[in-house]
Protein backbone atom coordinates (compact mmCIF):
# COMPACT_ATOMS: atom_id res chain seq x y z
CA UNK A 1 0.00 0.00 0.00
CA UNK A 2 1.14 3.40 -1.16
CA UNK A 3 2.15 5.99 1.76
CA UNK A 4 -0.76 8.25 2.25
CA UNK A 5 -3.54 5.79 1.21
CA UNK A 6 -4.30 4.63 4.96
CA UNK A 7 -7.35 4.61 6.31
CA UNK A 8 -7.94 6.61 9.89
CA UNK A 9 -10.43 4.96 12.10
CA UNK A 10 -12.58 7.47 14.61
CA UNK A 11 -14.97 6.07 17.04
CA UNK A 12 -17.19 7.42 19.96
CA UNK A 13 -19.89 5.24 20.67
CA UNK A 14 -20.79 1.05 19.02
CA UNK A 15 -22.91 2.68 16.61
CA UNK A 16 -21.09 6.03 15.96
CA UNK A 17 -17.64 5.84 13.76
CA UNK A 18 -15.82 6.46 10.80
CA UNK A 19 -13.17 5.43 8.61
CA UNK A 20 -11.27 8.01 6.58
CA UNK A 21 -8.79 8.00 3.96
CA UNK A 22 -5.58 9.88 4.90
CA UNK A 23 -5.66 11.66 1.43
CA UNK A 24 -9.08 13.36 2.39
CA UNK A 25 -8.08 14.45 5.24
CA UNK A 26 -7.50 18.18 4.44
CA UNK A 27 -6.99 20.16 7.26
CA UNK A 28 -6.08 19.24 11.21
CA UNK A 29 -6.92 21.97 13.77
CA UNK A 30 -5.83 23.17 17.02
CA UNK A 31 -9.42 24.63 17.49
CA UNK A 32 -8.87 25.69 21.44
CA UNK A 33 -7.80 24.81 24.58
CA UNK A 34 -8.49 20.95 24.54
CA UNK A 35 -9.93 20.29 20.97
CA UNK A 36 -8.40 19.02 17.34
CA UNK A 37 -10.47 19.02 14.80
CA UNK A 38 -10.18 16.61 11.60
CA UNK A 39 -11.87 17.60 8.45
CA UNK A 40 -12.36 15.52 5.64
CA UNK A 41 -13.73 16.02 1.73
CA UNK A 42 -15.26 12.90 0.16
CA UNK A 43 -14.66 12.40 -3.91
CA UNK A 44 -18.10 12.87 -4.65
CA UNK A 45 -18.20 16.46 -2.83
CA UNK A 46 -18.70 17.66 0.67
CA UNK A 47 -17.17 17.60 4.46
CA UNK A 48 -16.96 16.53 7.01
CA UNK A 49 -15.61 16.49 10.60
CA UNK A 50 -14.19 14.50 13.36
CA UNK A 51 -13.54 16.85 16.88
CA UNK A 52 -11.84 15.13 19.73
CA UNK A 53 -10.88 16.02 23.15
CA UNK A 54 -6.97 16.61 24.05
CA UNK A 55 -5.21 17.29 27.10
CA UNK A 56 -4.73 20.96 27.50
CA UNK A 57 -1.28 21.98 25.92
CA UNK A 58 -0.95 18.69 23.83
CA UNK A 59 -3.26 19.82 20.85
CA UNK A 60 -0.09 21.25 18.88
CA UNK A 61 1.86 17.70 19.50
CA UNK A 62 -1.86 15.78 18.31
CA UNK A 63 -1.76 17.75 15.07
CA UNK A 64 1.57 17.18 14.08
CA UNK A 65 0.98 13.53 14.86
CA UNK A 66 -2.10 13.02 12.87
CA UNK A 67 -0.39 14.82 9.63
CA UNK A 68 2.55 12.63 10.35
CA UNK A 69 0.78 9.83 10.17
CA UNK A 70 -1.15 10.72 7.13
CA UNK A 71 1.91 11.15 5.77
CA UNK A 72 3.53 8.31 5.79
CA UNK A 73 1.34 5.79 7.43
CA UNK A 74 1.71 2.37 5.46
CA UNK A 75 -0.23 0.55 7.17
CA UNK A 76 -4.02 -0.26 5.61
CA UNK A 77 -6.28 1.15 8.84
CA UNK A 78 -4.79 2.73 12.06
CA UNK A 79 -6.97 3.42 14.78
CA UNK A 80 -6.68 7.29 15.71
CA UNK A 81 -9.24 7.07 18.66
CA UNK A 82 -11.65 4.60 19.75
CA UNK A 83 -13.83 5.41 22.62
CA UNK A 84 -15.38 1.70 22.75
CA UNK A 85 -11.69 -0.35 23.57
CA UNK A 86 -10.19 3.09 24.83
CA UNK A 87 -7.30 2.72 22.15
CA UNK A 88 -5.87 6.22 21.54
CA UNK A 89 -2.86 5.77 19.43
CA UNK A 90 -2.03 9.56 19.34
CA UNK A 91 -1.08 10.58 22.57
CA UNK A 92 -2.88 13.41 24.37
CA UNK A 93 -6.19 12.18 22.69
CA UNK A 94 -8.56 11.83 25.38
CA UNK A 95 -11.75 11.47 23.79
CA UNK A 96 -13.73 11.40 20.21
CA UNK A 97 -16.28 14.22 20.79
CA UNK A 98 -18.52 13.69 17.63
CA UNK A 99 -18.24 12.62 14.48
CA UNK A 100 -20.22 14.41 11.73
CA UNK A 101 -20.05 13.13 7.83
CA UNK A 102 -20.00 14.68 4.97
Amino acid sequence: MARGNSYLFFQTADNDCACIQASAVSTIENDGDGSVHVNFTKSGGGAGIVEMTVTDGKEDDVVKEIARICATNTSPVITIADDVNSVYTVDGITAVGTITPA
